[in-house]
């Protein structure tokens, strides 16, 4: 299950109105319509509108909480197992209950008019007995897993200098929680795969090697002051710029649950096959 806070870009304890206005955001800008219908696009948007539903929810949202602990059990195996051990409880209940009413039955028969209040005090305890085991079943089971904590989780990028450094105009090298590409590092990768065209004066000059640039993710989650830090030439170099310049909306970084500027360098690669 995929971290929706980081989905709509928004911390842990974001309200309900600071997450209907990510979801508005981030449904304008990658909404199919206006990318033509591409799959990247469209799966992208149907990521932004399951994270919306579910954090929506108070009971869908709590769950999801529970799934990003370390080591947590899945949310459906949680359910299964509750079920599973719900239905034998609730089994030998009945069979209990079965027992003491036929022995209340019995008992009936064989007491006089002046013992009916004995037989009544026995239904009365069979009753408080079923209604205990319901108790007893729901409240370790949910309640107790909803409230124990936990440790959200988050991803983070090469920063461009080292950590506690922050550059002019509040960017930071190094965020409590690090922007995000949609779909991870693999996602990044497939789309600038998808983009890079082999500059045709590199191809011909067999050029190859990494180039690295440095760029700004902003607070809204856009590229911008992306600059050549070490080229290659050749029109690697402007080509890098392009493909950086089409990047779509990171999933922003935060500090003190406020979204912030954060600074990166990464190698884009060039070789011949």
């Amino acid at each position: 299950m995929p971290n929706y806070y980081q989905v709509l870009g928004v911390p842990t304890s974001a309200s309900a109105e600071q997450i209907k206005q990510a979801y508005r955001l981030y449904a304008k800008h990658l909404h199919p319509d206006r990318h033509h219908n591409t799959p990247f696009f469209t799966e992208r948007f149907r990521e932004v509108q399951e994270a919306y539903e579910v954090l929506t929810d108070p009971i869908r949202r709590r769950s999801h909480d529970i799934s990003l602990r370390p080591g947590a059990i899945p949310s459906a195996l949680i359910d299964r197992n509750a079920e599973q051990a719900l239905r034998a409880r609730l089994s030998e209940l009945e069979k209990q209950l079965r027992h003491t009413t036929h022995k209340l039955q019995h008992a009936n028969k064989q007491l006089a008019k002046s013992h009916k209040i004995q037989i009544i005090s026995y239904i009365a305890i069979g009753i408080v007995l079923l209604v205990a085991g319901f108790l007893l079943l729901r409240t370790p089971l949910t309640e107790q897993l909803m409230q124990e904590p936990y440790e959200a989780i988050s991803y983070q990028l090469e920063p461009a200098l080292p950590a506690d450094t922050t550059l002019p105009n509040n960017t930071y090298t190094a965020a409590e929680v690090m922007p995000r590409f949609p779909g991870g590092t693999r996602g990044l990768l497939k789309y600038i795969n998808a983009q890079i065209e082999y500059p045709p004066q590199a191809l011909h000059q067999g050029v190859q090697g990494k180039v690295f640039v440095s760029f700004v993710v902003d607070k809204a989650g856009w590229v911008r002051d992306i600059r050549i830090v070490k080229g290659l030439g050749s029109g690697t170099d402007e080509e890098t710029e392009r493909v950086l310049h089409l990047l779509p909306r990171f999933i922003p970084g935060y500090q003190n649950h406020i979204p912030v500027n954060v600074a990166f360098t990464m190698p884009i690669t060039f070789r011949l096959e």
